[in-house]
This record gives C-alpha cells, sequence and structure tokens, in this order.
C-alpha cells in the first residue's frame, strides 16, 4: 500500500521524539559522569530505567508507524497530547518571547503529527 505525503509525518515526528530522549539519556549520564554525584543511587536507577523503558516503548510505536500499523496510531495521539501539554507548561508560560514561539511550533507540530497519525489510520481501512 502506498502513503499519501501526510503520512509520513507521524513516523518522522516519532523519530525525532525518539531521538532526543536517546540525547537527553546521554546528557543525564554524562552529567552523572562528570560531576561524579552518586548520592542518589536509588533515582538515578530509576530515571535511567524510566528512559530507556520510555525509548524502547517508543521506538515500537515509531516502527509500528513506519509499518503501518493501525495499534501504533493510539500510543502515538496519547504521545502527542503529552507533549502538546509540557509544550504549554515548559514553553508557553516562560516572558521570553522565543520559548513561546517554541512552545507553539512543538504543539503545531504535534497536531500535525496527531492529523497524520488518523490519515494514516484512515488509509488502511
Amino acid at each position: 500500500m502506498e502513503r499519501s505525503k501526510v503520512s509520513w509525518i507521524a513516523p518522522i515526528v516519532a523519530l525525532i521524539q525518539v531521538l532526543i530522549l536517546v540525547i537527553i539519556l546521554l546528557i543525564t549520564l554524562t552529567g552523572i559522569a562528570l560531576t561524579r554525584e552518586f548520592d542518589g543511587w536509588v533515582n538515578l536507577i530509576a530515571e535511567i530505567v524510566i528512559y530507556l523503558l520510555a525509548i524502547f516503548g517508543y521506538s515500537l510505536v515509531l516502527r509500528g508507524l513506519w509499518r503501518q500499523k493501525s495499534w501504533a496510531v493510539a500510543p502515538m495521539i496519547a504521545v502527542q497530547l503529552i507533549v502538546i501539554g509540557i509544550s504549554y507548561e515548559d514553553f508557553w508560560q516562560r516572558d521570553v518571547l522565543f520559548w513561546k514561539l517554541f512552545g507553539v511550533g512543538v504543539a503545531l507540530l504535534s497536531v500535525a503529527a496527531i492529523y497524520s497519525a488518523l490519515k494514516q489510520s484512515r488509509e488502511q481501512k
């Protein structure tokens, strides 16, 4: 089955988000290695496990979107709704105009990913 141009948006956004999670995990590990602050082992291990589970789970969603599986649409939409909430909370409420525009851009990208996932789901029927 051939994809429409719009249905490529969802897997590309998912790929970008997985890469961002990997970068955040690497930054966390690098910061710990450089500062050598290992006071909270339990918190550190929990944080690393959460990042690894998120990366693994969202990679499965990415793979499902890439292969146009219908089960991948719902988790993709759920993640994008969370991202929209985060973009409002973390970026829109700041005083600097750049962060407000960044938050709007992130939210619009998430809305485009939701539309793409729904379009992909519709094309499968």
